[in-house]
């Protein structure tokens, strides 16, 4: 059962979470202590579709490496909340974070992602999943 809420999470960020951008508007690259500067910061990701389910996220990255997300997703009557920490260092312009702690067999202890940065502001975080989906979040004022 858990792994069909997994799939519907997962299909969830990948098409409900669309972004764009001007592809006349020169892309600046980040290095990688650009990146760590302007990385930290609470992120939020809010996505209700128009069938009723929604996934809704909380990212706080934190200036010394670590990283606490809370993520509830809602599938019909069913309604999942998921709590990590994480470890998070930048390398060659992914941001990597490693799982410390986990309430969800879904994301086990030391599961390690790696996302490519591809946009970064003080508004805006737009990254590439190791998988191809591209996740964007809005920094929380």
């Amino acid at each position: 059962m858990k792994t069909k809420y997994l799939t519907i999470l997962l299909s969830l960020i990948s098409v409900g979470l669309p972004f764009a951008w001007s592809a006349s508007e020169p892309q600046h690259h980040l290095t990688d202590d650009e990146i760590r500067q302007k990385i930290v910061g609470t992120w939020l990701v809010n996505n209700h579709l128009s069938n009723g389910n929604s996934l809704v996220v909380t990212e706080k990255i934190l200036a010394n490496n670590s990283v606490a997300t809370k993520a509830t997703f809602t599938v019909g009557e069913h309604k999942e909340e998921l709590e990590d920490s994480a470890t998070w260092q930048v390398k060659d312009g992914y941001l990597i974070e490693t799982v410390t702690k986990s309430n969800s067999e879904q994301v086990p202890l030391g599961k390690i992602t790696r996302d490519k940065v591809i946009t970064l502001n003080d508004n805006m975080y737009i990254c590439r999943t190791e998988s191809g989906k591209t996740v964007t979040e809005k920094r929380s004022k």
